[in-house]
């Protein structure tokens, strides 16, 4: 559970993103999201073991057709580049500059759902 500190920042960070126009908002179609993800969970859950928000949130960025997938989840990003998408590994998220230390935790579960930037991450401002 994140602090209502932690929250806040992360609040603060998805609302500078989104003015920043370094995240963008994309409709989706449902019942293509899930078809996608039946598909996908057929093909690789056994090999992968990937679990069903895994594969629902990867059919969604696949869909949305993705510049980046970014997850700190080593399953999701195995099913994602098994898919085909450009996958940025967790390793690359434990040393991100722009997190304070004592929100690292957040820091990464916030860029899980940043699958579809616009401007380059190295560009970020710091919050």
């Amino acid at each position: 559970m994140i602090s209502n500190d932690e929250c806040r920042a992360i609040y603060s960070q998805l609302r500078d993103d989104i003015e920043a126009q370094r995240l963008a908002s994309v409709g989706l179609d449902l019942d293509r999201v899930f078809t996608t993800a039946s598909e996908c969970a057929r093909a690789y859950t056994a090999k992968l073991l990937t679990r069903s928000l895994d594969v629902l949130h990867v059919a969604a960025a696949q869909l949305t057709r993705c510049e980046r997938f970014v997850s700190a989840d080593d399953r999701q990003l195995a099913l994602a580049k098994s898919i085909g998408l450009n996958v940025v590994i967790s390793s690359v998220l434990a040393g991100a500059p722009e997190c304070d230390a004592s929100l690292q935790k957040p820091c990464e579960q916030v860029r899980q759902f940043r699958v579809r930037r616009v401007a380059d991450p190295a560009s970020r401002r710091a919050s």
